[in-house]
């Protein structure tokens, strides 16, 4: 059940077996990405693929007609000047249009497209491209400032695009992008690739240990198109917004999700800001609308009728990159009548979210939900073997017949051996499977809390903290206690209007307790302004951690 035929929102519960036990997956011989979600829909000239503005106001729409001719003069310009198969491009970009058409052109060579977050720190660039060593590198002036602080390969070129390479400061002058593909043709017959060919490397963000790259093939987009239908309820008449980075994989594969279908985007170069983004919203008709729980949590913030003074029509809302609590969804769903789900998915790969519905949902809503069709996940223990339903252990997804499933840890085959247990790829992700079939998200295994011999989830005393009308977004760690090897701490930022006090920390314990189990509460609560967040919004809890240690 594809396409017109399958909305998620018009499905009984019991359908899911049928989708599930029947679904087949079909991967060709040679399958190349951009041929997929680009060139293909190219035959129709008005079919369109991108509404792009900036902070300024500046706008440009593109059709894949369009973007198809414009990443083909990039494709041979790429190739006269020595790209071949298997050369990595880095792409050190902000949300421009340029960048999807380098990341299509590089695609159409063979080559490998390694994004670049273009809000990294020179140190943060240095560590990346000294990894994987890029043949070729495209930035803009912004991007220019940083290489100059740091020291990268001679054998690296670079391509500025939107600058003056007059100006630049890395002592070598820049190849500007208009005079690269100047002359250009704008014909080019892709490369025959493999759908295990690889075509991405994205980096992890390090935040437990050094980035790692993560390799992906070409058939990672047929794997996304699966993921956006049964788990955000893609359809081809669809806008989608996803607030996102390109650079990462969240935003890349939600491009992918949408392009597999021909539906079109919408991308923003400019800060997130919650008014900024209703009249995007609104001016655009985007239906659905993809964001990190961060931002969501903005737009909460906003009083009712700001939110009612804009005429907006968004069908789905959909959050993830971070927990996801079920008061978000009940929020999205309140504030705009739409369907509210939440996505879950690694840089690694993607495998459940098939979301909860009919007379499920009030029960299962805040699970990550079923596996998705074609996708088949267990609970691990440390040794390996498989936990019955209910029992907390380890996230484990297939490998077989998984499109999505990165190849490898770029280089780092030790590193690539240490996650893997026969057919299985451990997440690191602690969770449990109800009988139902959901699963249920409890935390990084790093993160988990052993108190008094207890393990317990900060996921769920965050969940039941923000639950409270008090609490604008909680974090829960673990620190050291001589008595019962740790506590449980939770940093809280406080509701607007709300004044710390030693009753609200009475309330909120109580809170916990009753909601979940004594021994869960947290003995120790600290109010901060804003807790402390990666740049792409993900709560550092090794950094609460070591505040907890020396306090």
């Amino acid at each position: 059940m594809t396409g017109t035929d399958f909305d998620l929102r018009n499905l009984e519960p019991g359908q899911y077996d049928d989708l599930y036990e029947s679904f087949e997956w079909d991967v060709p011989e040679t399958y190349n990405m951009a041929e997929a979600i680009c060139d293909r829909w190219a035959t129709d000239r008005s079919a369109m693929a991108l509404y792009w503005e900036n902070a300024d106001g500046d706008a440009e729409s593109y059709t894949f007609h369009e973007l198809a001719r414009l990443s083909n003069r990039c494709a041979n310009a790429f190739r006269d000047h020595g790209i071949e198969r298997g050369d990595v491009v880095a792409i050190f970009l902000p949300t421009l249009p340029e960048y999807l058409t380098v990341t299509l052109a590089g695609l159409k060579l063979g080559a490998i497209n390694m994004p670049l977050y273009h809000l990294f720190a020179p140190d943060g660039v240095a560590d990346r491209v000294r990894d994987a060593s890029p043949e070729l590198l495209v930035t803009d002036e912004g991007g220019l400032e940083k290489l100059a602080e740091i020291d990268y390969a001679d054998s690296m070129d670079v391509v500025l695009v939107r600058g003056d390479e007059s100006e630049s400061k890395t002592g070598d002058r820049p190849i500007p992008f208009e005079e690269l593909v100047e002359g250009c043709s704008r014909s080019f017959d892709p490369v025959e690739t493999a759908p295990t060919d690889p075509a991405q490397l994205f980096y992890t963000s390090g935040t437990t240990g050094d980035p790692k790259g993560v390799l992906h093939a070409h058939q990672y987009a047929i794997g996304q198109r699966i993921a956006g239908q049964y788990m955000r309820d893609f359809h081809e008449s669809d806008l989608l917004w996803h607030s996102g980075d390109l650079a990462w994989a969240g935003g890349f594969a939600n491009l992918l999700e949408a392009w597999t279908l021909g539906m079109p985007i919408v991308k923003y170069d400019g800060k997130f800001d919650p008014e900024r983004a209703l009249e995007l919203i609104e001016a655009y008709g985007v239906t659905i609308f993809v964001t990190a729980p961060t931002a969501l949590r903005k737009m909460m913030d906003l009083p009712p009728e700001t939110i009612d003074s804009y005429d907006v029509s968004l069908r789905v809302v959909s959050a993830g990159g971070e927990r996801v609590t079920p008061d978000m969804l009940e929020w999205a769903e309140a504030a705009f009548g739409a369907f509210g789900t939440l996505g879950y998915g690694q840089t690694e790969c993607y495998s459940v979210g098939y979301p909860p519905l009919g007379d499920e949902r009030a029960e299962k809503l805040g699970a990550l939900g079923k596996p998705l069709p074609g996708f088949e996940v267990t609970i691990l223990d440390d040794d390996g073997n498989e936990l019955p339903a209910g029992e907390s252990g380890e996230l484990a997804v297939a490998m077989d017949d998984n499109p999505t499933m990165y190849l490898e840890y770029f280089d780092r085959p030790a590193a690539t051996a240490a996650v893997r247990e026969g057919r299985w790829h451990r997440t690191g992700d602690t969770a449990s499977i109800d009988e139902d079939g959901y699963v249920w998200y409890l935390g990084r295994r790093d993160d988990m809390i052993i108190s008094s011999g207890y393990r317990i989830s900060p996921a769920e005393v965050e969940s039941s903290l923000n639950g409270h009308p008090a609490v604008k977004e909680a974090a829960v760690v673990g620190v050291s206690d001589p008595e019962r090897t740790n506590i449980v701490k939770a940093v809280l930022e406080p509701a607007a209007g709300v004044e710390p006090s030693a009753d609200l920390v009475d309330e909120l314990q109580e809170h916990v307790k009753s909601n979940l189990a004594t021994f869960q509460y947290p003995r120790e609560i600290e109010f901060v302004g804003e807790l402390p967040k990666t740049i792409t919004g993900k709560i550092k809890r090794n950094q609460l951690r070591d505040e907890g240690e020396t306090q």
